[in-house]
């Protein structure tokens, strides 16, 4: 389920192989091929960000398909990390012909590098 509330923008993650260069006042960060995010809430590393994989309790951010091409990380559940709050919301692009997500934020491509270039450090997602 996507958490509602006002988050703020932690930082920008994109694939470097696919996107040539980015339009934004965001941080970001080239996605690698190992690169996950923990969804596993009993590890430590939950919610947070990975250089490997591990089967069955991560989310690859290297994907084969363009989903997370470009990836916002929102600032939900960071600080403190609560177990089961909630793990991987981000802002991506959406897939066609599907209008849903597990919890994320998706967009069109068109969308996603709109918004890229709106964005500051400032910048807040409402999420109602």
């Amino acid at each position: 389920m996507t958490p509602r509330g006002l988050w703020n923008i932690s930082y920008v993650l994109y694939r470097e192989d696919r996107i040539k260069s980015l339009q934004t006042a965001l941080p970001t960060f080239k996605i690698k091929p190992n690169d996950s995010w923990c969804d596993n809430q009993t590890k430590r590393s939950y919610n947070k960000p990975l250089g490997y994989i591990v089967e069955g309790s991560d989310e690859n951010l290297y994907r084969n398909d363009s989903l997370y091409d470009i990836i916002f990380v929102i600032n939900q559940n960071k600080c403190p990390v609560i177990p089961g709050l909630g793990s991987a919301i981000f802002l991506h692009v959406s897939e066609k012909n599907r209008d849903f997500t597990a919890g994320c934020i998706a967009v069109s491509n068109q969308n996603i590098k709109k918004i890229l270039r709106r964005c500051s450090a400032k910048t807040k997602i409402k999420i109602l």
